[in-house]
């Protein structure tokens, strides 16, 4: 596995690869390199420390 500096490298190098607007219908392509982001992001131990309940989507309301 990779260390810390050279994941954070690889999740910044394969986000730069995808756009906004790719999210909205991805392709394969954009699915894969999402996929390796969020399994590079599960192997860097620092991050488990995120709350991952930090915005509670249960009570969560639009302003109009």
């Amino acid at each position: 596995m990779d260390n810390y500096v050279e994941n954070l490298n690889k999740i910044k190098e394969l986000a730069e690869q995808v756009k906004v607007l790719d999210l909205l219908d991805p392709s394969s392509k954009v699915v894969n390199i999402m996929t390796e982001i969020i399994e590079r992001c599960r192997d860097i131990p620092e991050l488990e420390m995120i709350d991952n309940n930090f915005i509670n989507m249960d009570n969560f309301e639009a302003e109009a």
